[in-house]
């Protein structure tokens, strides 16, 4: 992991790095295989914060006073059990972020956000992500743009990302707050199961910045929303 981008040397600049997780959660490598990842010891200075907590029973339909609706269990059988755990971790990342934000008097010029359930930083991946950070660091990306790894599955007229993404500080706080939108947009969309990356694209379609999918083959693309 110390190859990747999380490793300051990869951009070049200094890279606070910030954790919020499930205790039953863990990285993976390459080939999917399990990684257990002691934060400390793996970043050190550079870590800012650590949340770690064991998930509650039934998590995956209530959470923290957020429920989901029961007839997505029907109509996204697959899909809707890592919602509410994944919106809440997303939440509290941003929530410690402003926190340091405010606390130190400066805004992070770009913010960088990665699943840990998934496949951990292969090298398409961390490649793609040290490109678009570099451009954002660099103003070529807009003032307030936000990124996020299309990693192949992805149909971008219904679906945006939630495993890896990168945006200026203004774009990824929006990003990561969907929890905060979840009910009113499932009141506006009853007949929708808006679960997982679907959810995403609801919460995303209002945001008043340029949204960009990254391709792994270096093929970006713009996205458009039907407002």
């Amino acid at each position: 992991m110390r190859s990747t981008i999380l490793n300051a040397t990869a951009l070049g600049v200094p890279v606070d790095v910030f954790v919020d997780t499930w205790a039953e959660t863990w990285g993976r490598d390459e080939r999917g295989g399990r990684v257990d990842i002691n934060w400390h010891a793996e970043f050190g200075k550079p870590l800012v914060a650590v949340t770690v907590e064991r998930t509650p029973p039934d998590a995956s339909l209530l959470l923290n006073g957020l429920r989901l609706p029961t007839h997505f269990v029907r109509e996204a059988p697959l899909y809707y059990s890592g919602t509410l755990p994944l919106l809440w971790k997303l939440r509290g990342c941003a929530a410690a972020i402003g926190r340091w934000e405010n606390a130190s008097g400066f805004e992070y010029a770009a913010v960088l956000s990665a699943r840990m359930d998934t496949k951990f930083w292969t090298k398409v991946v961390a490649q793609r992500l040290v490109e678009t950070t570099r451009a954002i660091l660099a103003g070529a990306a807009g003032p307030s743009s936000l990124f996020f790894v299309n990693t192949g599955g992805l149909v971008l007229s219904r679906q945006v990302g939630d495993k890896y993404a990168v945006g200026t500080s203004a774009a990824m706080r929006y990003y990561l707050d969907a929890w905060s939108r979840a009910e009113a947009l499932w009141r506006a969309a009853p007949g929708a199961p808006l679960v997982g990356e679907r959810l995403m694209h609801a919460h995303i379609a209002d945001a008043p910045f340029n949204v960009t999918a990254i391709g792994l083959k270096g093929d970006n693309r713009r996205i458009g929303f039907v407002k």
